[in-house]
């Protein structure tokens, strides 16, 4: 299992629970947050060791849903970026997008994210 971490931001940036790792971003922005790469660490041993990793990203309710969905992708494909650079193969990175229900009881900062899980290759 991935080890928990803290952050020293005022706000969460990176949370972990069992094989789902959620890193979250700022408003309309896909820049990784401090510490991803750390955090990941463990993530990415298990994947170059032969798991795969789904990488999805979310997007909170503000703004158009075409842009929504562009930033939500943008937010996955650096994290993508990331795990590339770090050595884990290609294809063992799934990559996709997807949309908070309308009536999901988190705030726009929850959404604002990417979650990793560990899957079978």
């Amino acid at each position: 299992s991935l080890p928990p971490t803290s952050s020293a931001h005022a706000q969460r940036a990176v949370e972990v629970q069992r094989e789902t790792v959620r890193l979250f971003f700022a408003t309309s922005d896909d820049q990784l947050p401090e510490g991803a790469s750390g955090v990941l660490e463990e993530l990415i041993r298990l994947v170059k060791a032969g798991a795969a990793v789904q990488v999805t990203g979310f997007h909170d309710a503000s703004g158009s849903a075409q842009v929504n969905q562009a930033l939500a992708l943008a937010r996955a494909k650096a994290v993508q970026t990331l795990l590339l650079r770090h050595g884990v193969p290609a294809g063992r990175i799934k990559v996709g997008t997807a949309s908070p229900p309308a009536d999901a009881p988190v705030t726009n900062a929850e959404n604002r994210r990417v979650e990793l899980k560990v899957i079978e290759p």
